[in-house]
């Protein structure tokens, strides 16, 4: 069995309500919609649950196909997607 990450095209689903209480992601195969990853922050304060504003967000992340998909840096490169878009939010 594969890896649930090696793949090139990959479907960030991003689940807010009114205030952005956490960070918290699914991660999809955009080709079946099926889940591939959950992504859940856990125990906030509650200064930090009132203090996040934001709205759902929804990104197709595409990697270059000269990157082979099960190779390393193609994890790096979602990693680094999702912790910009996470310290830009902030």
């Amino acid at each position: 069995m594969s890896h649930p990450l090696n793949r090139n095209l990959l479907l960030v689903k991003e689940h807010v309500g009114m205030f952005k209480a956490a960070n918290n992601y699914d991660i999809h195969d955009p080709d079946t919609n099926e889940i591939i990853i959950h992504c859940r922050e856990d125990r906030l304060g509650l200064i930090t649950k009132l203090l996040r504003f934001t709205s759902d967000d929804n990104s197709v992340l595409g990697i270059s196909e000269d990157v082979p998909p099960d190779s390393t840096i193609s994890k790096l490169i979602l990693a680094a997607v999702m912790c910009i878009d996470m310290v830009l939010k902030e």
